[in-house]
C-alpha cells in the first residue's frame, strides 16, 4: 500500500525537475514599406496545390505550396507564371509538425504575396507577408484583408505604450494596395 501512494509522487517529483521545453515563434511587426523593401518578389496568385511531405531523413515534415501568378508588382515573373514555396510544417498521414506564426495554404485561394528568395522562395514576415483576397460582390472588386497577427512582437516603451511601427490594418481595394506598393516602389 505504501508504495502505490509513492509512485505518483515519484512521477510528480520527476515532472518537476524535467526540464521544460516550449517552442514557439515571435515575429517583429513590419510596415508595408519594410515589407516592399525585403521582399524580392510580390504577386497576386492563387494557390493551385498544397502538399506536404516527409524529408529524407523522416525527422521533418515541409509543405509544398505551387501558386499561379496572375499580377507580378515586383520581381521577375515565373516563366510558365507558376511559383513553388517549400514551408516548415504541415500534416501527413495522422502526423502534423506545427510552425506558428507560418502561413496557411489552401487549393484556390487567391492572396498578395510578399516572397524572399530566389529558388527555394519563403514568405517575408511568416504570416505577415500573406495578405488574403475576397471578392466582394456589392462593391464588385477584389478585397485585400488584412495579413494574420498572431505571434508580433508588440514594442513598447517605459510607460506601457504601444510603439511598434505596424499601420493600423483595414480591409482595402486591391487596387488600392497595388497603388501603395507602386507608390513604394517609385513606380
Amino acid at each position: 500500500m505504501p508504495h502505490q501512494r509513492l509512485i505518483p509522487l515519484v512521477g510528480f517529483v520527476a515532472a518537476l525537475l524535467l526540464p521544460l521545453h516550449v517552442n514557439g515563434s515571435i515575429l517583429r511587426d513590419m510596415t508595408l514599406a519594410e515589407m516592399v523593401r525585403d521582399a524580392d518578389d510580390i504577386v497576386v496568385c492563387t494557390v493551385l496545390s498544397v502538399a506536404s511531405q516527409w524529408d529524407k531523413g523522416h525527422r521533418t515534415i515541409s509543405t509544398s505550396v505551387r501558386l499561379k501568378v496572375s499580377e507580378n508588382w515586383k520581381g521577375s515573373p515565373p516563366k510558365d507564371g507558376v511559383l513553388t514555396l517549400v514551408q516548415a510544417g504541415g500534416s501527413v498521414g495522422d502526423l502534423e509538425m506545427s510552425v506558428q506564426g507560418m502561413p496557411e495554404f489552401t487549393s484556390g485561394e487567391r492572396s498578395v504575396l510578399f516572397l524572399h528568395g530566389g529558388a527555394r522562395r519563403f514568405v517575408v514576415g511568416m504570416s505577415l507577408g500573406k495578405r488574403p483576397l475576397r471578392f466582394d460582390a456589392a462593391t464588385k472588386q477584389w478585397m485585400v484583408g488584412p495579413a494574420s497577427r498572431k505571434g508580433i512582437l508588440r514594442r513598447q516603451n517605459a510607460r506601457g505604450q504601444d510603439t511598434s511601427t505596424s499601420e493600423s490594418e483595414e480591409a482595402m481595394s486591391l487596387p488600392e494596395l497595388r497603388s501603395r506598393v507602386k507608390r513604394l516602389l517609385g513606380n
